[in-house]
């Protein structure tokens, strides 16, 4: 599983060489592709999300060849010879202390002696990083029975490999849940950094609750923050002065020292979001109950106000000047019933609400712009179309992006309008009469784009690192830079003249923005150690049901392209579990090959490839699956695919754990 296009889109790729590129055929392909989602496309890319190793401790590498370092990789690519591409082989899960759960059609009796063997701690395949262990012997289920060279396993595709030595307790947790390992690793994971507007102060903020303050001109930490679990976001003032954190409540800080000033909510109250005004002297705090919105003040003795508007709040944005903001309100939280709210706001009156009831329309999924004068709102509508919409509703501008919509932001003096999508462009479009000015082609799932404050570049970035700036008057690239693996997200500083980046390994880095060159680097939290932990599997009693959210982890190939080149890092995909007569009607199967020792998932935009197999499928926790089989296209062809049902087999692993004997010292 890869972003689509990562493997196959050269990052440096000239102008020329993508014009050749979208005057071709398959261009005229992909782009009808991208077009309509929904339907079979065998030349679309597959679409996952990068994660760091943390978030799937238990997640194995059945690999060639012994252990390696970084020296050997560079020396087998010099040589143009297999590198770490033809070293990996399957995945795995850690399920005991030296056992190793994965597909049978992963294995052989031979395996041992061919020297293949187990890594695990590594979320990034094309480096040394992680730990190796020799392989001690492998077990295949009793009644797998190896089919015919090329000839796909339907039945108890199912093996456990015990690992020569234990993996070290002490850098592991037995006892714990997955996600309890991953948690204790959350302060790594940077979900949002923010500058003052002297760029003076830098905030950054953790899952774990964490916020921490930044003196950048020295690179020491001033103060942490703790917010507590269940944190859903942070915001700077722009003096620096203040910060507000809210998730599960929402709380008001001084800065410098991490003093709690205000408890603007109860912990026990969900809060969507916050935003200072341009003054630092107000901050407007939003969700803490259906329909309510707080004005609370950052003077002493400031008075703080309350406005409920009736509905449950799904969206807000305030217009840059601070005086109005749009509410996406919706009755019962259905996007059905979605209406809008525009409400006036005053430095003395928390908001008098000036027009309500707006019709938002039945798929309005969020809002992404505020017209300075509160004139009008853009709506980005589910699928490939945002409108422009009056404040009496009326439909000003539809554009239709040409895929499925990812985000979307208007420029400050809403001249123009940014799209992007999951067909991994960038459209720059004309607000007065729609036209598109220019489609910037990233070569890589887009995750984000930010306009500088003069309107004149775009920078967007994609999780695998790859940024990218443009000249928003030519439409042409001017630099591509790398931005660091599980990038997280990226903004300009208020000069425009620097970047942040921050990444989920914990670091946020200040970068130049003409280059992308690190100016300094500030580490939110320190990982130690390697992530290997153990995961429990589902037992007998445990059932899948069609409708059932599982996921799966891997290092497959990305598109239907000739060869076999994995993904450098580890990835997943959200599947859907469907019931055993769909999946067999759907993919031309019989009861031979669907078994009920099986179970079927698909999605949409995503799937497993070649290269997953034998990974791990979880559910709340638990390992409900290994990634077995499918149809030979690695394309997003909306087909099912096949993984064996881990529940039909815990007695038998319960079994052969307890009776193996203890690897040797």
């Amino acid at each position: 599983m890869a972003p689509s296009g990562i493997e196959t889109v050269t990052p440096n790729a000239s102008d020329a060489e993508i014009d050749a590129e979208r005057t071709s055929e398959s261009w005229r392909r992909e782009k009808e592709c991208a077009a309509h989602p929904e339907r079979p496309c065998p030349s679309r890319g597959i679409n996952a999300r990068i994660v760091p190793i943390f978030a799937a401790p238990f997640q194995a590498q059945i690999y060639y060849g012994g252990p390696f370092s970084q020296r050997d990789i560079s020396l087998l690519a010099s040589k143009n010879r297999a590198g770490w591409e033809a070293r990996h082989y399957c995945g795995g899960s850690l399920i005991a202390r030296n056992w190793v759960l994965t597909a049978a059609h992963c294995i052989d009796d031979d395996l041992v002696r061919r020297g293949y063997g187990i890594r695990l701690g590594a979320g990034d395949i094309s480096t040394a990083e992680g730990e190796f262990f020799k392989i001690a012997e492998v077990r295949y289920f009793p009644d797998f029975v190896r089919p015919a060279p090329g000839k796909i396993i339907y039945q108890h595709d199912i093996a456990l490999i015990r690992l020569a030595n234990d993996v070290d307790t002490e850098r592991t947790q037995q006892s714990a849940s997955w996600t309890q390992i991953a948690r204790s690793r959350y302060a790594t994971m940077v979900r949002g950094a923010e500058l003052s507007r002297d760029s003076g102060k830098l905030m950054t903020w953790s899952l774990d609750g964490t916020i921490r303050i930044w003196d950048t001109k020295t690179g020491r930490l001033k103060s942490t923050i703790d917010h507590g679990w269940y944190i859903q976001g942070a915001a700077l003032a722009p003096d620096g002065d203040h910060i507000v954190s809210w998730g599960m409540g929402s709380k008001l800080w001084e800065a410098d020292s991490g003093t709690l000033v205000s408890k603007i909510s109860d912990d026990s109250d969900s809060v969507a979001g916050a935003q200072f005004n341009r003054g630092s002297s107000r901050v407007l705090v939003w969700g803490s109950k259906p329909g309510m919105l707080k004005m609370v003040s950052t003077l002493p003795g400031g008075v703080s106000k309350t406005l409920f508007i009736g509905r449950s709040i799904d969206d807000l944005k305030v217009s840059s000047d601070g005086s109005t903001a749009t509410v996406l309100s919706a009755t019962g939280g259905s996007h059905w019933l979605s209406q809008v709210d525009l409400i006036k706001m005053s430095e003395t009156s928390p908001a008098i609400e000036v027009s309500s009831g707006l019709p938002a329309g039945p798929l309005s999924l969020k809002l992404v712009g505020n017209g300075l004068d509160g004139s009008y709102q853009l709506s980005m509508i589910d699928g490939p179309v945002f409108e422009l919409r009056s404040v009496n509703g009326t439909s000003v501008l539809k554009v239709d992006h040409g895929a499925f919509l990812v985000g979307a932001s208007m420029f400050d003096d809403n001249s123009q309008l940014v799209s992007w999508g999951m067909d991994q462009a960038v459209r720059l479009w004309d607000v007065r009469n729609g036209k598109q000015l220019h489609a910037l082609d990233q070569g890589a799932f887009v995750a984000g784009a930010e306009v500088m404050k003069d309107a004149k570049t775009v920078l967007t970035w994609s999780p695998s690192g790859l940024g990218r700036t443009w000249n928003l008057n030519t439409g042409k690239q001017v630099k591509s830079f790398d931005l660091g693996k599980y990038l997280q997200g990226v903004s300009f500083a208020r000069d425009s003249k620097r970047l942040l980046a921050w990444n989920a390994d914990g670091k946020v880095t200040l970068r130049n923005a003409s280059n992308g060159k690190p100016i300094q680097s500030f580490d939110h939290a320190s990982p130690t150690g390697v992530s290997i932990g153990y995961i429990r599997y589902n037992l007998p009693e445990s059932e899948l049901f069609a409708g059932d959210r599982v996921t799966a982890f891997g290092w497959g190939k990305a598109a239907n392209i000739p060869g076999e080149k994995p993904s450098a890092v580890l990835q997943v995909v959200d599947l859907t579990v469907i019931d055993t007569e769909s999946c067999r009607s759907e993919g031309g199967w019989d009861e031979n090959q669907i078994t009920d020792t099986v179970f079927c998932a698909r999605n949409a935009s995503s799937k497993t490839c070649r290269g997953d197999s034998g990974g791990p499928v979880v559910k709340d926790d638990r390992l409900v699956g290994i990634v077995s089989w499918g149809k030979k296209t690695c394309a997003t062809d909306g087909m099912p695919s096949i993984y064996t049902d881990v529940a039909q087999y815990a007695d038998w692993i319960a079994k052969v754990i307890s009776e193996s004997v203890a690897p040797s010292e």
